[in-house]
């Protein structure tokens, strides 16, 4: 960790062993919010997350939702291995993808939203939203945390990626950690890609190490947004005036 963030631990460092840095307390809270609430005004049916980093968006998106929408049904969640499109989905892969998202491939004229935390050159959104479209999805596209503003200048090309905004008016921290603090995840393992090519989601990494810092994660994301930061960010969303 940076000498800056190091000295910006919050005073609940000592309860929070992955987020005890307030910047990515605040970070995770206000990006939970912004996505439930991009979703929710954009009418999303479903919410294909990217294996593996943003599976603690999944949690977040959640937590936010159940506080801000109670009377409304959450999207749809699926997550996928983007290494699966690479060679084109076809053969044995095919038939274990169309059962694993029968579902998903039911629906297809609902709006789909594709969502990482992170891009680089967009080329696992394309591999993503491409592989859906040719499977039969109608309306997908891509939301991508607010990454830092040369990402942005990367696939300024690239139409059917949206940036996710905070709508609390700040920029996100110039990182891909907006949702993992220090790129940790609830799955800790993302597999070689020998293996990734002949599976549809992620493998769990079951040591117990593994299990027990996902544990440690899935806990800290839901007492952050629980406790009083997380719920006076909703308050303050709910009540502006």
């Amino acid at each position: 960790m940076s000498t800056v963030l190091a000295s910006k631990r919050s005073d609940s460092a000592d309860r929070f062993k992955h987020f005890g840095v307030k910047l990515y307390q605040d970070t995770l809270i206000e990006a939970g919010i912004s996505l439930a609430v991009k979703l929710q005004c954009d009418r999303v049916k479903n919410v294909v997350f990217i294996d593996r980093k943003a599976r603690n968006a999944n949690l977040a998106l959640k937590l936010a939702w159940r506080q801000l929408f109670s009377d409304e049904k959450c999207p749809q969640v699926y997550f996928v291995n983007p290494e699966v499109f690479g060679e084109g989905i076809c053969g044995s892969i095919r038939s274990r993808f169309e059962e694993r998202y029968a579902n998903l491939l039911r629906g297809a004229d609902d709006k789909t939203v594709v969502f990482d935390g992170c891009i680089h050159t967009g080329k696992t959104f394309r591999l993503v939203i491409g592989g859906l479209q040719k499977a039969g999805l109608n309306d997908v596209y891509g939301i991508v945390s607010d990454n830092p503003p040369w990402w942005r200048f990367e696939i300024q090309n690239c139409y059917d990626i949206v940036f996710l905004d905070n709508i609390f008016g700040k920029r996100w921290h110039d990182t891909c950690f907006t949702f993992s603090p220090e790129w940790k995840s609830l799955v800790d393992t993302s597999p070689s890609r020998t293996v990734a090519l002949n599976i549809v989601t992620s493998v769990r990494n079951n040591e117990t190490d593994s299990l027990v810092e996902a544990r440690e994660i899935r806990e800290e994301i839901y007492r952050i947004f629980t406790g009083p930061e997380g719920t006076s960010k909703i308050d303050r969303f709910l009540n502006p005036f």
